[in-house]
């Protein structure tokens, strides 16, 4: 199963990300910089570089997996902000 993770490299994100890659799902998790794709590849899984905040950087690579697990946030002040 193909597993597409925000926030992999955070306290609750990556303890998710482990359980999954020992589950043997296949991981693939937003990373935003060169240091988080290595954290993820070192929780093994593999990044696939893009920002939370823009989603036309992540959406359709997302929609392609089996699964996405969302647990990443900007923590911007508009993040709460609805856009509908």
């Amino acid at each position: 199963m193909d597993v597409f993770v925000t926030g992999g490299t955070g306290g609750i994100g990556s303890a998710v990300v482990k359980q999954l890659v020992q589950d043997c799902c296949q991981v693939i998790g937003l990373s935003r910089s060169d240091q988080s794709a290595e954290k993820l590849r070192r929780l093994g899984a593999s990044a696939y570089p893009g920002d939370l905040r823009d989603p036309a950087t992540w959406v359709e690579r997302a929609t392609a997996c089996d699964a996405v697990v969302h647990l990443g946030a900007t923590f911007s002040s508009d993040m709460a902000r609805s856009t509908g």
